[in-house]
């Protein structure tokens, strides 16, 4: 924890970064014997740092800001904020973070599948995937690790089936995707997402699929 004197420290040193910001170049005086002369004034262009990298960190599902969104054929929930809306083929409506790290994603797919049918095929489906571990498997979720990329890229995925209303079938299915590492922001993400879910359109109960 920064204490008082460190934080005036702090402080001081983001005013003089944003002056120097301000004024786009950085005025420094050579020690020169003190001869008459006058100080000579080099002018140089300040070096600029890059950016943080926002997902450099685990993913605070905390600090996020949800929004409520309507998407593709049937669905409204709320999801982060800055996480931009991406309509795709089959019913499949994705909010990916700019850093392409995290995503969620519905699928607006009413079947008569339940969802214990439905978390029992997806897991066969993926049983190919390179480093496949099944973290836990009940009658609603399935939660799963893998690695892409040749295997050097680890990935968490958090896939969640919606009961149709009349308890027949599914309405939805949405998926959170990131690393292992963001497992507890992905469970907030998961869980706004579906306590929010509303099928729309008349989407509210489950069809052949």
């Amino acid at each position: 924890m920064l204490t008082p004197r460190h934080e005036a420290l702090l402080a001081t040193l983001l005013g003089m970064t944003v002056g120097v910001a301000a004024f786009g170049i950085y005025v420094g005086v050579r020690d020169e014997p003190l001869t008459g002369a006058r100080p000579q004034i080099v002018a140089t262009t300040p070096v600029q740092k890059p950016s943080p990298d926002p997902a450099a960190g685990a993913l605070d599902g905390t600090a996020l800001t949800f929004v409520s969104k309507t998407f593709g054929p049937g669905g409204q929930a709320l999801v982060p904020s800055d996480w931009p809306q991406d309509e795709r083929a089959n019913d499949e409506t994705r909010f990916e973070h700019p850093s392409s790290v995290w995503m969620i994603r519905f699928v607006n797919s009413p079947s008569r599948r339940d969802t214990d049918r439905q978390v029992s095929d997806r897991a066969k489906k993926v049983r190919n995937q390179t480093d496949l571990r099944i973290v836990s498997e009940d009658d609603t979720t399935l939660v799963y690790t893998y690695t892409r990329n040749a295997g050097k890229e680890p990935r968490m995925v958090l896939s969640r089936w919606i009961p149709a209303i009349d308890g027949e079938g599914t309405l939805a299915e949405i998926t959170v995707a990131g690393r292992p590492e963001d497992a507890a922001g992905m469970a907030i993400v998961l869980a706004k997402a579906t306590e929010s879910y509303q099928p729309v359109n008349g989407s509210a109960s489950g069809q052949p699929g």
